[in-house]
């Protein structure tokens, strides 16, 4: 769907990096047990930014994600 091509292009660069200095100033620390817990949460909230991001895009500017995504 244009939702997963939406996030398959925009998560790598700019949100996943945006997700990981959230949850670093979330979960302070270097011990295992809250890195782990970084690890496991970075994907959810990348996934969830992502979708939030293409369903405003989406409301505000259909024209352009329908062009963006291919679905001309």
């Amino acid at each position: 769907s244009q939702g997963t091509f939406f996030i398959y292009v925009t998560h790598l660069l700019t949100i996943t990096s945006i997700s990981f200095h959230i949850l670093s100033y979330v979960f302070n620390g270097d011990s295992p047990m809250v890195l782990t817990l970084r690890y496991i949460t970075v994907p959810f909230l990348t996934i969830g930014i992502c979708e939030s991001l293409y369903l405003i895009i989406k409301w505000l500017m259909p024209r352009c994600i329908s062009v963006t995504t291919g679905s001309r």
